[in-house]
């Protein structure tokens, strides 16, 4: 569904200009009110005002108080119950920050604002609104982690982290192997121990055999293991340090052995098998690579071997992330970073200085936080053996930083090696210290470069059935801000729709205006009959372009029957699907009206493959084209799945749902028989396949929560979770949720 382009301005609020500013212009004499931040579901109880130079409040505090009496004093009669407004105290900036006796909800505070403004001594008035937190993980070690925050050393991660985690990637890390640590064991998946030689010496395996499937460090090396925790160490788990990249996972291949030591031989099948191409007497890979990370290297022009196995890797597609190397020397004498189509990645310290012992040249592509560890807490923090975490630096540990980035890119979006590389390089930042040599595009810039491959999500519709303004309302949040903000607040022309399911809605273009238009099913109309009521789009939902007694009867006021609508028979009308979960055949039933004559009659009467899924409030449905054969198929949620998590089942439109497209239990846990978490379909992140929104409404952030799961990965992964502006909207029916696209 697309999002709507205009929304007329309206007495509850104002749909937002480019600024998002929501001021409010008032007569010439009177202040501005700024209703940014009264958003519906939140109270407010202080607010923050400018008088105007030269007022008298602004000096003489019974002048203040009299005025704040008076103003309290005519709202209260206007709302029926008193109100005392105090002065808390003057703020730094010249603001005064005054406080109401009693918590005012969004409609309230609203008046409260604007009467305020209309105070010819007041410049402007605003709610002091609460904010909250972007994501910071609660690791203890974390703070301590400046590579990752730090403004003038550091990746600029937290920003990124709020729309990406690299869910759903694999990232190999050819290294030492591995040891068990209890803060990465979960992120990590099957690796291979690529050491051959048996030597007792530099190189030699340590554990007395040669290649197998364990990719353990038995020569108690560890780098692998502090690359790995870089790139993925289990993530706001209260334990130890974070990750980069803390929803990848990590494949160990194991190619350096006692000292550290490695052969080029082993090092190139480990990166030919790591993009999951065959290595012979290997058994293939089960987690093929799109990122690997070479924290090694040594002396030399490219050569053959290694650019050869590297070409093989890119040509599948997987991003290689290669360290530069320590030795103070130009990089073009040091291999594999030399070599061509990978990322060759310096080291920079604290302080945004090239770190002394990074290489550095024209064949640099970028720069990550390397380390000093000289100084106490200015190397990087991460995994080592022994459940330990130890402070490393290098350009070894620079390179984990960016493959994370490369990680939290494909996680968002599918992009070749070649793309990856140049938004790495476009986004990036200039060293704010020093660089002899050449650094390349300058660090990475973790949120830059996933906001640059981010799509714009859909807007999200936030349905108040009993909104303050006595109207239907519809608030719309703003996918391009990951909701952080309102596109509108909307009185509709409907009046208030109450909090039980004797009303549901959906968006659909009624007139074929190119706008979404809101439709209204009324279940239990006045005429006897299901109604639907079309509020127009075009004009922000003002006014109606139908009212229509539909050919079927009452469906009641619970959540025996459910509504969608969607072109059924492909006339180009939306029709009305009305899903009967109690259906007399014994079966979930699909009747379907035509929008073509006004849905009096009827398309289809099936009753499905799917058993009768009740009354409660523990299936939800969704119509939209799975596997794209142009025929609108059945999605059923059930939120309390035998297996334990909510699972989608969707049922095949070609054959009039008597089959199953698929059964999937979903990434998801179950979530309940009651209207706490609800659910709708949208392509979150523009890859052209529909991700399951499974909507928070008593989200444990304190908001209203969207947690999106990937279409693309058959709903086992996570795209984001998101913490709205928009608070908890309780387990009732007082809230529904629609995405603004489809």
């Amino acid at each position: 569904m697309s999002d709507h382009r205009s929304v007329r301005l309206n007495a509850l609020a104002l749909a937002t200009g480019a600024a998002l500013s929501l001021i409010v212009c008032l007569p010439a004499a009177a202040g501005q009110a700024n209703l940014t931040g009264v958003t519906p579901g939140a109270n407010f109880n202080q607010f923050i005002v400018k008088y105007k130079d030269g007022a008298a409040e602004r000096s003489d505090a019974l002048a203040r108080k009299r005025g704040l009496d008076g103003i309290a004093s005519a709202f209260g009669k206007l709302q029926g119950r008193a109100l005392n407004l105090s002065h808390k105290r003057r703020m730094a900036i010249g603001y005064d920050v005054i406080r109401s006796d009693r918590e005012l909800d969004s409609g309230a505070a609203e008046a409260l604002i604007r009467r305020l403004a209309a105070d010819p001594n007041i410049e402007s008035v605003q709610a002091d609104a609460q904010m909250h937190a972007l994501f910071t993980p609660n690791d203890p070690l974390y703070p301590q982690q400046w590579h990752y925050y730090q403004a003038t050393g550091g990746l600029n991660l937290p920003p990124a982290w709020d729309i990406a985690n690299g869910s759903g990637v694999t990232v190999a890390v050819i290294d030492s192997g591995i040891l068990g640590h209890a803060d990465l064991n979960a992120n990590l998946v099957a690796g291979y121990d690529f050491v051959s030689s048996t030597s007792a010496g530099n190189g030699g395996s340590g554990d007395g055999n040669g290649r197998d499937a364990d990719p353990t460090d038995s020569s108690n090396v560890q780098h692998g293991t502090h690359v790995a925790g870089t790139i993925a160490a289990t993530t706001n788990n209260g334990v130890g340090v974070a990750g980069v990249a803390f929803g990848a996972k990590v494949s160990p291949l194991r190619v350096l052995g006692n000292g550290g030591y490695g052969s080029l031989s082993d090092i190139a099948d480990a990166i030919v098998w790591a993009s999951g191409a065959a290595v012979p007497g290997v058994p293939a890979n089960a987690n093929p690579a799109k990122v690997i990370n070479l924290s090694l290297g040594g002396g030399g022009a490219c050569d053959a071997v290694y650019q050869n196995a590297i070409n093989t890797a890119v040509s599948r597609g997987t991003v290689l992330a290669i360290a530069a190397g320590n030795s103070n020397s130009d990089v073009s004498g040091f291999r594999p970073a030399n070599c061509a189509n990978v990322i060759a990645i310096a080291a920079n310290d604290i302080g945004g200085n090239r770190a002394y012992y990074s290489n550095y040249g024209a064949g640099i592509d970028v720069t990550a936080p390397g380390g000093e560890t000289a100084v106490t807490g200015e190397g990087v923090l991460s995994t080592v053996g022994g459940g330990s975490y130890g402070w490393y630096q290098g350009t070894s540990m620079a390179a984990p930083h960016v493959a994370g980035v490369a990680a939290l890119i494909l996680g968002r979006v599918n992009k070749t090696p070649a793309e990856v590389e140049s938004i790495l390089k476009s986004t990036a930042r200039a060293l704010p210290g020093a660089c002899a040599g050449g650094c390349g595009a300058g660090i990475v810039n973790a949120a830059a470069a996933v906001n640059a491959v981010s799509p714009q999500a859909p807007a999200l519709y936030a349905i108040y059935k009993q909104g303050a303004s006595a109207k239907t309302e519809v608030h719309a949040l703003n996918g391009a801000d990951g909701y952080q903000s309102f596109l509108a607040h909307t009185a509709t022309a409907l009046s208030q729709t109450g909090a039980d399911q004797s009303w549901l809605f959906d968006l659909g273009d009624y007139n074929g205006d190119g706008v979404k238009d809101l439709y209204s099913i009324a279940k239990q109309g006045a005429s006897g009959r299901t109604e639907v009521h079309v509020l127009n789009g075009a004009d922000g939902y003002q006014s109606f372009l139908g009212h229509i007694a539909t050919g079927l009867s009452q469906t009641g006021n619970n959540a025996g029957w459910l509504f969608n609508v969607g072109d059924y028979n492909r006339d180009g009308k939306l029709d009305l699907y009305a899903i009967a979960r109690q259906g007399a055949s014994g079966k979930t039933e699909v009747h379907v009206l035509n929008g073509a004559d006004g849905f009096q009659t009827f398309l289809t009467h099936t009753a499905t493959a799917l058993s009768q899924t009740g009354a409660g409030n523990d299936w939800a449905f969704d119509v939209a084209d799975y596997n794209r054969d142009g025929v609108l198929d059945l999605y059923a949620f059930s939120k309390q799945g035998a297996s334990g998590k909510t699972e989608v089942h969707v049922l095949n439109g070609a054959d009039g749902y008597q089959s199953f497209l698929t059964h999937l239990a979903t990434g998801l846990h179950q979530t309940g028989s009651d209207l706490s978490w609800t659910f709708d379909l949208g392509d979150y992140n523009g890859d052209g396949t529909l991700d399951l929104y499974a909507i928070a409404r008593q989200g444990g952030s304190g908001r209203t929560e969207a947690h999106v799961l990937d279409g693309a990965g058959s709903f086992q992964n996570f795209s984001a979770h998101i913490a709205t502006a928009l608070q908890r909207t309780g387990s009732d029916g007082s809230w529904l949720f629609l995405i603004g696209q489809r």
